[in-house]
């Protein structure tokens, strides 16, 4: 083999190497560590959130219901605190009321969680939120319940993301969900959207991040959370009073002339 020869071979060599290494050091460990690295540069996020899918009300129901989901995300990291606020509401139709609701977030000193669902509101407090926006709370919130593996890169709305898939460690069997495909955009580090796969492993529901502003000013007030004020008690049924008995007297007798 000539000179020629063997540099054009390193050559395509290369080419076709290049990739495959590129691809190979995609790991979990390498995009969690990544997206890490990028979330310390961010202070602040404000965001939409956006989604739609059909939702059995109960596993055995024939038919799902074609839910629309629409919330707002933000968050602020000041002075060594993170200040959460996540609100996802799903319903029948586009800007009506939802049917059901959530609220979860943080003031910087406590977590709390918000339900509301048909009308009926339950208020908690908790110590870890079963969701997050923090990029190191939601990847540990991942790696608890989930089995993640890295899938190939994607483009969301133009952006290069990481691809996670997460096969639920404890399936309940009341959520006919399987795996969670997370993607989280290169440049940020912050996560782009959520798929969740129902059992035959099509997709169920979807949520996406939209309008995403990032380290702009937030007053810490949009944070201050004051409960529900607890429904007043129904008053007693006063049980109704009987009527006094009335002793029915003969007529007196008219004397005889």
């Amino acid at each position: 083999m000539g000179k020629r020869s063997v540099i054009l071979a390193l050559i395509i060599a290369v080419a076709l190497w290049a990739p495959l290494q590129a691809v190979a050091q995609d790991t979990v460990e390498s995009i969690e560590k990544d997206i890490l690295a990028k979330w310390d540069k961010v202070t602040s996020m404000s965001a939409i959130i956006a989604g739609s899918g059909d939702v059995k009300v109960m596993p055995e129901s024939p038919t799902a219901l074609h839910l629309i989901g629409s919330g707002s995300l933000d968050l602020l990291k000041k002075d060594g605190k993170n200040f959460s606020r996540i609100e996802l509401g799903a319903g029948l139709i586009p800007q009506s009321k939802p049917i059901a609701r959530v609220l979860a977030g943080s003031d910087g000193t406590a977590a709390y969680v918000e339900t509301e669902i048909f009308g009926k509101v339950e208020s908690k407090t908790v110590d870890q939120l079963p969701i997050s926006a923090d990029a190191k709370g939601l990847l540990g919130l991942m790696n608890q319940h989930l089995s993640l593996a890295a899938m190939p890169s994607e483009k969301v709305n133009d952006q290069d993301a990481y691809v996670l898939i997460g096969e639920l460690k404890s399936p309940e069997k009341d959520i006919p969900v399987s795996k969670l495909l997370l993607y989280f955009a290169k440049e940020t580090g912050i996560i782009l959207k959520v798929v969740a796969l129902n059992l035959q492993g099509q997709p169920m529901i979807t949520l996406a991040v939209q309008d995403l502003k990032l380290n702009q000013p937030i007053p810490e007030e949009k944070f201050r959370y004051t409960p529900p004020a607890p429904l007043a008690p129904k008053p007693e049924a006063v049980p109704a009073t009987p009527a006094a008995a009335t002793e029915t007297k003969p007529a007196p007798a008219t004397p005889k002339k």
